[in-house]
């Protein structure tokens, strides 16, 4: 399992071949993030009231869960554009948000902080965490409004101690609900899950929940109904003795003008 700031390298990224051809070569590791631009010009967009149905997507890297949920997430509530900035593969094309590699790469690229000055890695292969300062960021920079949920619990004042800089990092009119999530229509959760070997902690990892109940993990690219069918999935694609655990930490996203 990766220390914190420093996923495992999966191989250079070819902007030549696509970033969609690093998915052939990437890991299959169930674990995965949690918490790892100045806005570069990058302006809020309108989001449409559309719901583009059901998607998913497996992460094409180790540490980019919380970049693919997102993206899910982002497309499942109708946005279509990917807010330009440098380095962006998505602006070297047509600009649009798509369930493909070089959107990912983008939104981790924001949402590891690499594009702030918590440049911790020399490439998005190498990147950390998704933060949920960075995660709430990026999802403004899409048109979207987000909560942050952290609920009382060992876990997660075990985080916050780990990660102390996530509140420093947040808004100062951001306001932390220690209430659990109760998703209204348009509404989806990205739930932070400690991956656990043999029922001991091991690692960290997004997931989305939706106003149905069912599931995306993009450790394993599936939608699941239920969070017991998703720690299925991840087994049989992982080891039987690994599991999810829920941290109570979660951020809940909706549409800018949903209110």
């Amino acid at each position: 399992m990766n220390t914190p700031e420093n996923g495992m390298q999966t191989g250079p990224l070819n902007h030549g071949a696509g970033v969609d051809a690093l998915q052939e070569r990437s890991s299959r590791a169930t674990g995965g993030p949690l918490f790892g631009l100045r806005d570069s010009g990058a302006t809020q967009q309108r989001v449409p009231r559309v719901s583009a149905g059901i998607s998913s997507r497996r992460q094409i890297f180790e540490n980019s869960c919380g970049a693919a949920s997102l993206l899910v997430i982002a497309k499942e509530l109708g946005v279509e554009k990917m807010p330009a900035f440098r380095g962006a593969l998505s602006s070297a094309g047509d600009g649009k948000l798509a369930l493909n590699g070089a959107s990912e790469h983008d939104l981790f690229m924001i949402t590891s902080g690499m594009t702030t000055h918590r440049r911790h890695a020399n490439s998005v292969v190498n990147a950390g965490y998704s933060m949920p300062q960075h995660l709430m960021f990026a999802a403004r920079l899409l048109g979207l409004e987000a909560d942050i949920h952290q609920q009382p619990g060992m876990m997660s004042a075990a985080l916050n101690r780990l990660y102390p800089d996530v509140r420093s990092g947040l808004s100062p009119d951001t306001v932390i609900k220690t209430s659990a999530p109760r998703l209204r229509d348009g509404e989806y959760e990205m739930k932070a899950l400690a991956v656990t070997i043999g029922g001991i902690p091991a690692g960290l990892h997004w997931v989305v929940r939706r106003t149905d109940g069912s599931f995306m993990d993009p450790a394993t690219g599936k939608n699941a109904a239920t969070f017991d069918a998703m720690r299925q999935n991840m087994r049989a694609e992982s080891i039987s003795f690994a599991g999810y655990r829920d941290t109570r930490i979660s951020l809940v996203f909706r549409r800018g003008d949903a209110r």
